[in-house]
């Protein structure tokens, strides 16, 4: 086999390589186990094929492993793009608003679709202590839309974003 195809074998399966393990850390961290598990079975065929091209592949050394090493850093960056361009999961946003203003804030969100629960709360603020938290449970392909929708209205909140397993019901 030509030294070039070997570079650009072992280029493209460790990138593609990389990609799936920078992706799979994320689903398993969102405990997606189905799609994790099957991800891997493709994914370790890709390291036995890049690895073994640079143990005992044509041309130089050096080179293989350079190649090998570009496709790690291309890899773990494209895993990183499909997370976010495919935004599986569920999250958690939390806001957290004066009570004056909280009814208004919410209205304005579930205008927009989104369910909520409100909660009652007090702040350590000794000038207004009375403050709502608003619980919103969402798909992740939303949450960038109404992150920026309440930034964009909103100054004085707080707002708290995590990931989350849901066990069942609606959001």
């Amino acid at each position: 086999m030509n030294p070039v195809y070997t570079y650009m074998l072992i280029f493209g399966a460790q990138t593609l390589q990389l990609m799936l393990i920078t992706y799979k850390t994320i689903l398993t961290a969102r405990n997606e186990r189905k799609l994790n598990t099957f991800l891997t079975l493709f994914q370790e065929s890709l390291g036995l094929v890049s690895s073994g091209l640079v143990i005992i592949g044509n041309g130089s050394l050096l080179l293989r492993v350079g190649w090998f090493v570009l496709g790690c850093g291309l890899g773990c960056f494209l895993g990183m793009v499909i997370d976010e361009a495919l935004a599986v999961g569920t999250n958690m946003v939390t806001v957290i608003v004066e009570r004056k203003e909280a009814d208004r804030i919410a209205t304005l969100i579930r205008e927009r679709g989104f369910a909520l629960t409100t909660i009652e709360a007090q702040s350590s603020d000794t000038k207004n202590k009375n403050r709502t938290i608003l619980m919103i449970a969402l798909k992740r392909k939303k949450e960038r839309k109404l992150i920026n929708q309440i930034l964009s209205n909103e100054k004085d909140i707080i707002l708290i974003d995590d990931s989350i397993n849901a066990v069942g019901g609606y959001y």
